[in-house]
This record gives C-alpha cells, sequence and structure tokens, in this order.
C-alpha cells in the first residue's frame, strides 16, 4: 500500500541515488561523495568506503579509460522516519574499458549488469544524505555466457 506521507523520503531517494550515478559517471567524484553525509559508508566491490575522502580517493584511482553509465530504476521506499529512511532500486551498469582513452562513443561489447542496491538516507540540518550505500547485490554480471 503507497503512504502519502513518504515521498518526501521517496523524491530524496531518487533525487540522492540520481545524482552520485550521475556524477560517477561523469567523474566528478567530490560532487558524488558529496551526496553522502560525512560518516557514510559505501559498500562497493567488497570494499566498505567508509567517509568522504575514501570514497573520493577510491574513485580517483578508477582508470581513466574506464567509461560507465548507469541506469536506476525502480526506487522503492521500505521504512521511513521524518528523518531517515532505506530505499532500494534497480541498477543496471553499462561499462567499457579497453585501455585507451575514450574519445567519443563506443560499441557496446557486453551485456549490462542489473542488480539490487539498497540504501539508507538521514536527514540532517534538513538536508538529506546517503548514510548506507550498497551496491553488491548482483542479479546479472556482465561476463558473456560460455
Amino acid at each position: 500500500m503507497h503512504d502519502p506521507a513518504c515521498q518526501e523520503a521517496l523524491l530524496a531517494a531518487q533525487h540522492l541515488i540520481a545524482r552520485v550515478f550521475h556524477f560517477h559517471d561523469t567523474r566528478d567524484f567530490a560532487a558524488e561523495a558529496d551526496c553522502f553525509a560525512e560518516d557514510g559508508i559505501w559498500l562497493r566491490k567488497g570494499e566498505s568506503l567508509e567517509g568522504r575522502a575514501r570514497i573520493v580517493a577510491t574513485l580517483e584511482a578508477r582508470p581513466r579509460s574506464l567509461v560507465t553509465m548507469h541506469v536506476v530504476t525502480n526506487v522503492v521506499v521500505e521504512r521511513f522516519t521524518a528523518d531517515s529512511a532505506d530505499v532500494a532500486f534497480f541498477l543496471t551498469t553499462h561499462l567499457h574499458d579497453d585501455g585507451t582513452p575514450v574519445t567519443g562513443p563506443v560499441g557496446l561489447r557486453r551485456p549490462p549488469s542489473v542488480g539490487i542496491g539498497r540504501a539508507s538516507l538521514i536527514k540532517r540540518d534538513g538536508a538529506w544524505r546517503i548514510h548506507r550505500f550498497a551496491t553488491e547485490d548482483w542479479v546479472f554480471l556482465s561476463r558473456l555466457a560460455p
């Protein structure tokens, strides 16, 4: 059942998650980290990235030849209060990395990965931020079938 009272949390979640991946894909890692609370945690690729500085440092280490495009859909609020929310979403990830810098569009060489992401949001001083972010629950991986 839909609860109209969760609209603020849903809108905040949709906006924050879209911003995270927009900044990720455009390599604006400082803006991406600003979507997180100062003590935010991102569970990503087997690592627990704790705090904005660690998030930025890890992302800055990505190869310049790696191009990603993330598509976020099906954002749902699972639990909410006036200043917190737990949400889930579907995440489709396209990536390309042939070891050379990309100067234009690239062809898709493999299918996308698709997974279920989860985020816990908190509202501090009137602003929503991601407190805990998990993007490790993959359903389909971008490996070609044998």
